[in-house]
């Protein structure tokens, strides 16, 4: 994500803030399961997917959509959609919000000369 987050801050002028969770990707977000003694089962397991190199915004988000059978089999073990409201995501970064008003605040003051 590292690689995103260079070419993004490069040609928009942003910055990422640290997160608790980094990159990740959104499997069970507000859902509750119906199953939930299945919760934490698949913890360690490393998952396979892919995604698609179209970065998109939302909100306070970088993300690009994410594609995986195993997840869509988690997500029904638990009791579940096979996917999310919105899909599978992978979280590129959250904008630092600080570093964004400053740069408005840089441009508007070029602007205004």
């Amino acid at each position: 994500m590292e690689y995103y987050q260079y070419w993004i801050k490069k040609h928009y002028d942003v910055g990422f803030e640290k997160t608790v969770w980094g990159s990740h990707i959104s499997v069970v977000r507000g859902d509750v399961p119906t199953n939930k003694e299945v919760w934490n089962k698949y913890a360690n397991e490393k998952i396979q997917f892919t995604y698609s190199n179209k970065i998109y915004r939302a909100h306070w988000f970088f993300c690009v959509d994410v594609y995986s059978e195993r997840l869509e089999q988690i997500r029904t073990e638990l009791g579940l959609s096979k996917t999310p409201k919105h899909g599978f995501h992978l979280t590129i970064g959250r904008l630092n919000k600080q570093y964004l008003k400053e740069a408005n605040e840089r441009r508007r003051r070029i602007t205004e000369g």
